[in-house]
């Protein structure tokens, strides 16, 4: 479940751009837990050359998701920081897949029978001389 705080700079966000932002913002959610609570801040703000910026901040529990985009149309940068963000979430994904499926248990390495006494001691280390750099 995501909840999304929109925020407006120089524009008044009116309901058309908040549904057009939540449906978008919704396709995300099949990527995480549904009993996961999210809060995803929607940064829109139209500069004086009637350029226009979309900020996308998604703060997980070990990753912190972010896009941003500046165009002429806002619109479209909400598309293109939708589809931003979808390729982070995939990319750690597999990430985290990857190094689940490369890690090999102690079992699999040392054999089982291993026993302390036949380790031998390691000789103890002398200090023969200090240096300091100045």
């Amino acid at each position: 479940m995501i909840k999304y705080s929109i925020r407006g700079e120089n524009i008044e966000v009116t309901e058309a751009l908040r549904d057009y932002v939540e449906n978008k913002l919704s396709k995300i959610e099949k990527y995480f837990n549904q009993d996961q609570e999210l809060n995803a801040r929607v940064n829109l703000k139209i500069y004086r050359g009637k350029t226009a910026k979309v900020e996308v901040t998604i703060p997980t529990g070990s990753v912190i998701l972010r896009a941003e985009d500046i165009s002429q149309d806002m619109y479209g940068s909400i598309d293109l920081v939708v589809d931003k963000i979808e390729r982070q979430i995939r990319k750690n994904k597999t990430k985290i897949a990857r190094k689940h499926r490369e890690k090999v248990s102690t079992g699999e390495v040392f054999s089982v029978d291993f026993n302390k006494e036949e380790v031998e001691e390691a000789p103890s280390i002398e200090v023969v001389r200090t240096k300091t750099l100045s």
